[in-house]
């Protein structure tokens, strides 16, 4: 094998694992890892680069099901509380905590 065969195995190599990264970097982010994945395989260590910048989709949601199950779990079970008016009680105070958003229900 010449140099440049060497070359083009290491630039295939460096395209799969680039692949493989961003496809696993974006299914953890809530985006579309087969997209990322032909990024990687497309761009190489460019979408690597290029992924840390992506958004987490659902961190919002997630910081909404943390609150709703902390309202609605075994504590307040018989006790004759709302459980969805101590979500938005606790989303309200955590916006005018952090000073994000309204805390207003929709």
């Amino acid at each position: 094998m010449s140099g440049t065969d060497y070359l083009n195995l290491y630039e295939i190599l460096v395209r799969l694992v680039s692949a493989y990264v961003c496809a696993t970097t974006a299914a953890a982010k809530g985006h579309n890892p087969w997209r990322w994945g032909i990024l990687g395989l497309m761009f190489g260590i460019f979408a690597v680069v290029a992924i840390p910048a992506l958004s987490d989709k659902d961190i919002e949601q997630r910081r909404i099901e943390r609150l709703r199950r902390y309202c609605t779990g075994t504590r307040l079970v018989g006790r004759g509380e709302n459980p969805g008016l101590l979500v938005w009680q606790k989303l309200a105070e955590e916006a005018a905590r952090t000073g994000s958003g309204t805390g207003q229900p929709p």
